[in-house]
């Protein structure tokens, strides 16, 4: 970066990262900063390595107040904030217009300012060595993460009482962080666990891990900044807390080794890192892989039973039809075992973690459109929604939308099979359609999700929760018709319309979900190493570039994870995970040795994933969460699809029964589909969502957050003895003719 840039830059020199010394990046590296911040560069007069084409605009004097309150969120009064402006009208005392790129430059270190000044934070400012790029680096005092904390109300875990020795004592109650002011800020602080820099407990260390420091520094800059404005026009490029190299490699050692495979993962250190939402991705997967084994073992047992014992000739019930109805019931009723195994695991991991509670402090997404207010019901600084009438139209939009990429799905499918019916005599021409069919679905998937993710922003969702679960729904509504709708068609329709190969739809229905597996695998490797290509690709860039500046220029801690891939959430892999399990618990039966195969694939899709984490990908912001979301509703309707669709292909394709009539097929159907369904539904009743040890932890531990924070006694000896609350006698005395009445009464006469 040349000389003339620095002089221009609104913070110290020495703060930069070029030329600074190898021992000076060992100390960088020991010291890990909150929150980053990353920005294009406006202070780069000459080169043009910025992206940012809002730069370049010309604002007339009108307008400029205007676009630089935009991007700030405290009051017109503050100080920090007129000085900034004043600057911004010093400049059209000469100029009738300025460049955006001023503007943004005065942003900039009006909220360097504002984040020192105002937020207290510790606040420094590198450049990349390229000069494009700005990063703020952010970190807070305890004390003024404790101020934080007491005014957004953050949860906080409690020392444990070793005199809490109860099953349901275990984890020790989860409260809001609250300062004694009347004692001097701290009094109350002994009530909360400490912990050292690793997370773990210790007696001396901080009430808060990283994540949550993280998290409190991220709501300090929200209360400040419009992050989403700066996304929405360039100028924030991106935002994340640093990695921590000992955590990682205890994590790659611990977690991402497939030496450990069969064993339960290292969850509560994921969560600790991650934050909840990611280790609930984890913990579902993990649930989930350990459920495949029974359908494996079962799926291959009788798979083999299927295909050695099969005879397509007869015209009874044989030993290979057994086989094939009994494995149907065993996936029907075993994935609701699966179901109500994972609920009760997700509650309890969400009693755990101190989330059961979550959505009552969800805060709102940086990308919530609104105008800020204080909110009436909650009393604070938010954006608020003057558009909300216009949500029906933009639903209906979507909708719409989805529906028009259902029809391409089904166009290709048609253009699929006229292929196939064509080519029917070749025996490579139900491989081929198989393999055309996979692609289909591939690209069809890429070009939707970016759709839909478009429509999704556009719906303008107020907190993350909500904005995931609706992108979710379109996400699959649209895969489920894209990835299931041929195997639907060969299973129930085919053999009426065109027939199958030998007249028989079950073979042709296992070779297509044969072929997709394989496929899919494919695929999927490719996926999974297009970070690791992305990731070199974006380093052998930078260091490409570096060589032509100076060869003794080494990239800073934060624009060395710039340069890696952003992982935002688990959403697509809950995608592709559960795709898969819906091939398992519709089709499975078609192709018995399905589960075995799913089985390796998520001991693969687990463990790479965990590498993609910590090897190629930033640090994620720690989301909280409490549950899968929507996924699991998504989950639980295709077990009861997957009830109905065994069924169907027990009586329909498979025809185990040799029925001579469709409607003796049909009263077969219901009657069996029935049945299932009430098994599923009896299940679900009798397996209680929540453990009883979390009811009753929940319970208590709102007892003892009460007495610790509040000084509400909940055992009413104890209140009453405290607070002297006695009963007096009332001084009303209207009661005493019912006394006199039930004192004159005779009780020895018989009653009228």
């Amino acid at each position: 970066m040349n000389s003339k840039v620095k002089t221009v830059l609104p913070f110290d020199e020495s703060n930069t990262s070029k030329g600074s010394s190898a021992k000076r990046k060992e100390l960088e590296s020991e010291k890990l900063h909150h929150y980053i911040l990353v920005f294009n560069n406006p202070f780069d007069m000459e080169s043009k390595n910025y992206k940012c084409e809002l730069f370049d605009q010309d604002v007339p004097a009108g307008s400029a107040e205007k676009k630089f309150r935009r991007y700030f969120i405290i009051s017109e009064n503050d100080p920090i904030y007129q000085e900034g402006l004043g600057r911004i009208r010093g400049y059209f005392s000469t100029n009738p217009t300025i460049q955006m790129k001023i503007i943004i430059q005065e942003v900039l270190t009006t909220m360097l300012k504002i984040f020192q000044e105002h937020l207290q934070l510790n606040a420094s400012v590198t450049v990349s060595v390229l000069g494009d790029k700005l990063f703020y680096k952010l970190s807070s005092s305890e004390h003024n993460l404790k101020v934080q904390a007491d005014l957004v109300d953050y949860q906080l875990q409690f020392q444990s009482d070793p005199n809490d020795t109860l099953e349901f004592q275990k984890v020790a109650p989860y409260g809001p962080y609250e300062r004694d002011v009347e004692n001097k800020g701290d009094a109350k602080e002994y009530i909360y666990q400490r912990y050292d820099q690793f997370g773990n407990e210790f007696t001396d260390g901080s009430i808060f891990k990283y994540k949550d420091k993280a998290r409190l520094v991220y709501s300090m800059i929200t209360s400040v900044v419009d992050l989403g404005e700066l996304t929405a026009k360039e100028i924030l490029e991106s935002q994340f807390p640093q990695h921590d190299k000992a955590i990682l490699r205890y994590l790659d050692k611990e977690w991402v080794t497939f030496r450990h495979f069969w064993r339960a993962q290292k969850i509560t250190k994921v969560k600790d890192y991650f934050g909840e939402k990611i280790a609930m991705y984890f913990a579902w997967l993990e649930t989930y892989t350990a459920w495949l084994v029974i359908p494996s073992v079962i799926g291959s047992i009788f798979g083999i039973i299927i295909y050695s014992a099969d005879n397509p000739e007869s015209t009874a019930m044989n030993g290979a039809e057994v086989a094939f109805m009994l494995y149907a019931w065993m996936l029907s009723i075993g994935s609701t075992f699966m179901d109500q195994i994972w609920v009760r695991r997700e509650k309890t991991l969400a009693w755990e973690w101190g989330v059961s509670e979550f959505e009552v402090h969800e805060e709102q997404r940086p990308e919530y459109k609104g105008v800020y207010q204080k909110d009436p019901i909650s009393g604070k600084m938010k954006k608020i929604n003057e558009n909300e009438k216009h949500v029906c139209v933009k639903n209906m939009l979507s909708i719409t939308m989805i529906a028009f990429f259902v029809s391409l799905v089904i166009a290709s499918l048609i253009a699929i099979f006229i292929y196939r019916s064509y080519n029917n005599i070749d025996s490579w021409g139900p491989r081929v359609a198989g393999l055309f069919n996979a692609i289909q679905i591939k690209i069809l998937n890429i070009l939707y999700q970016k759709i839909s993710a478009q429509l999704t922003d556009w719906e303008n969702y107020e907190s993350d929760s909500e904005y995931l679960n609706a992108l979710t729904v379109k996400f699959f509504s649209f895969q489920f018709v894209n990835s299931y709708s041929s195997l639907f068609y060969i299973a129930f329709f085919k053999g009426r319309y065109e027939g199958c190969d030998n007249n028989d739809c079950m073979s042709e229905l296992g070779l297509q979900l044969g072929v997709i597996f394989i496929i899919s695998l494919l695929l999927n490797l490719i996926e999974m190493g297009y970070p690791i290509v992305e990731k070199y690709i974006k380093l052998y860039k930078e260091n490409k570039r570096l060589k032509e500046m100076s060869a003794h220029i080494e990239l800073a801690i934060e624009e060395y994870e710039y340069n890696l891939s952003e992982y935002e959430t688990p959403l697509e892999d809950y995608m592709e995970v559960i795709i898969g399990y819906g091939y398992v618990v519709l089709f499975g039966i078609s192709f018995p040795f399905s589960p075995l195969l799913t089985l390796l694939l998520c001991i693969i899709e687990l463990r790479v994933d965990a590498w993609k984490l910590i090897k190629v990908s930033r640090r994620p912001f720690p989301h909280i969460d409490n549950s899968i979301g929507v996924w699991m509703v998504i989950i639980q309707i295709i077990s009861f699809i997957g009830a109905g669709t065994n069924a169907g292909l027990i009586v329909f394709t498979r025809d185990v029964f040799h029925f001579d009539s469709t409607t003796d097929q049909w009263i077969c159907f219901i009657i069996m589909e029935h049945i299932l369904f009430l098994l599923k539904m009896i299940l679900s009743v009798f397996i209680p969502d929540v453990p009883a040890i979390v009811r009753k932890g929940l319970q208590w531990s709102n007892r003892v957050r009460c007495e610790k924070l509040w000084g509400k006694l909940s055992d009413v000896d104890k209140e009453r003895e405290a607070r002297n609350l006695v009963f007096e006698p009332d001084k009303d005395k209207s009661h005493s003719v019912l006394f006199e009445i039930i004192n004159k009464r005779d009780f020895n006469e018989e009653s009228d």
